[in-house]
């Protein structure tokens, strides 16, 4: 077969993005690398795939389709998945004090993402002001101020 007449497929990946991950073995499960292997042995002796010869681009999907398919199920059986949980609770500011301190401060990101002059992005109206703010106090306090930044 000549490089010119090898027709690629399209293959969906939308499917497989955004899944979760395999979780990766502590130090003390290293034993599970040997799980997985011997796993994986026995599935493909079972569907006979190191039995079937690559021929052409059709058999080479299938075998590839089939070894995908029995990686991600044999990974997920051994290692397990990563879990990714909601918003923790526990990082829910309560205090309305400390919830305005941090306002500030990504206001002032904002107003510092602003002095960028590269920055093409948008920033919030608070961002806009708290620029314009200290823009305006630099300009007329220039000897006590090193740099706006």
């Amino acid at each position: 077969m000549q490089p010119s007449h090898v027709k690629f497929t399209y293959h969906d990946i939308s499917k497989h993005l955004g899944k979760p991950r395999l979780l990766y073995p502590s130090s003390s499960a290293k034993g599970k690398y040997n799980d997985f292997r011997t796993k994986v042995d026995a599935v493909i002796k079972a569907e006979s795939l190191n039995m079937t010869p690559v021929v052409d681009d059709e058999s080479f999907v299938k075998r590839y389709e089939a070894l995908t398919r029995i990686l991600k199920h044999c990974g997920e059986t051994v290692f397990g998945r990563v879990r990714r949980g909601g918003k923790s609770t526990h990082n829910k500011i309560t205090s309305p004090k400390i919830q305005r301190i941090q306002a500030q401060v990504k206001s002032l990101g904002g107003a510092l993402r602003m002095t960028n002059q590269n920055y093409l992005g948008t920033v919030s109206h608070v961002s806009q002001q708290c620029f314009y703010c200290y823009t305006s106090m630099f300009r007329l306090n220039t000897e006590n101020c090193a740099d706006i930044q």
